[in-house]
């Protein structure tokens, strides 16, 4: 994410953007995926920022989510910062009560646990939505979408583009675009039987479910693969 600002002073020739990291105490902090990082400034070193990214992973945002840390969000919403959520970000920013009344886009592993928390806000599974100031993010990938949408409003399309061009960002992505690849091509398949089961297990991934209609979209796939078998068995017999 941070690529996208660094090309942006690179190809404007002044500092359009300058930026800290931020952690509760400053110093080394762990990411998700175990590399330890320098962050070079902690909550008491900043007083007011302009904008204010959260970025969270797959560790339980709770387990971060300190009084300090929700209320420095607090405090920097109330300045006027915009807010910038990637991946579990949105969680945070809903835990530190930000989000009331908000539309805002959360990781679809996430968005069923997510919603019933805080039923005041409303998530989406979307790539990016903007909300007046607040800005949200599924993560990965969508976190150059984010950046790209920022340096367009701040600046300019071309900047962004010249941006996309310098990462080799060919295809902008709609915002309202799903998460996920359709079920055709994760399947392989284009049954749609198998497809409308999946389709009601993903409705309710978070949850143990045993259901009529899955289990009626099942018992008929499986049945069919049962009778194609047999004849294939009793052609070659």
């Amino acid at each position: 994410m941070l690529g996208s600002l660094r090309h942006a002073n690179y190809i404007s020739g002044v500092p359009l953007y300058e930026w800290d990291l931020v952690s509760e105490h400053g110093g080394l902090i762990e990411s998700s995926d175990g590399i330890d990082l320098m962050v070079n400034a902690s909550l008491e070193d900043i007083e007011k920022c302009e904008t204010l990214v959260i970025c969270s992973g797959c560790k339980d945002p709770r387990t971060v989510s300190t009084p300090a840390i929700l209320g420095f969000i607090r405090q920097q919403s109330y300045f006027g910062a915009a807010i910038c959520c990637q991946d579990m970000g949105a969680y945070i920013a809903a835990y530190a009560g930000i989000l009331d009344g908000y539309r805002a886009a959360v990781h679809w592993e996430n968005y069923e646990s997510t919603q019933a928390l805080f039923p005041n806000v409303n998530f989406v599974q979307e790539l990016l939505v903007i909300d007046r100031r607040v800005f949200s993010c599924p993560g990965a990938l969508s976190g150059l979408d984010m950046m790209l949408y920022l340096i367009t409003t701040q600046h300019d399309k071309k900047l962004a583009t010249q941006v996309a061009d310098e990462l080799i960002y060919t295809h902008q992505r709609d915002h309202t675009a799903p998460q996920r690849r359709s079920l055709q091509i994760r399947l392989d398949s284009r049954n749609k039987h198998l497809i409308e089961a999946v389709q009601l297990m993903e409705l309710n991934i978070e949850e143990y479910l045993i259901n009529f209609r899955i289990n009626r979209a099942y018992w008929y796939f499986w049945s069919r693969i049962r009778a194609f078998i047999q004849a294939k068995l009793t052609a070659n017999a």
